[in-house]
């Protein structure tokens, strides 16, 4: 069985990482779903804020002599990663979902049973 060693420093690398993967998927929410009403520049930076702080603690944590695009690199791969690596429990979760919903009978409208009997022609 393998061992998985938990320092302090894989455990705030990964934690970073995947702050920093949320982030960034929140900001492509942001820019797709724009409304005029939203306070959109408000969440965009700070939100653009966070992610380059958590970028910066980032690149001191994996290595200092590395260049700043080689460290976001590789952390937003590492968080595709563990995004991935949790997948198929989200597949199996809108699978159960899906099955439960074609499973279940329509409620009866009276609205469609009046249609059908004025429909009828006999």
């Amino acid at each position: 069985m393998n061992d998985i060693n938990l320092d302090f420093h894989t455990t705030v690398n990964s934690f970073l990482e995947g702050f920093s993967f949320v982030c960034i998927i929140f900001l492509i929410h942001l820019i797709i779903s724009f409304h005029p009403y939203h306070r959109f520049f408000a969440l965009f930076f700070s939100t653009s804020i966070i992610i380059i702080l958590c970028m910066t603690l980032n690149y001191y944590l994996i290595s200092p002599e590395s260049n700043l695009l080689e460290i976001i690199k590789s952390s937003f791969s590492n968080s595709l990663t563990s995004f991935f690596s949790f997948a198929p429990l989200l597949l199996l979760f809108i699978t159960i979902l899906i099955l439960k919903l074609s499973t279940r009978s329509r409620p009866s409208d009276p609205l469609l049973e009046l249609l059908d009997s004025e429909l009828n022609f006999e």
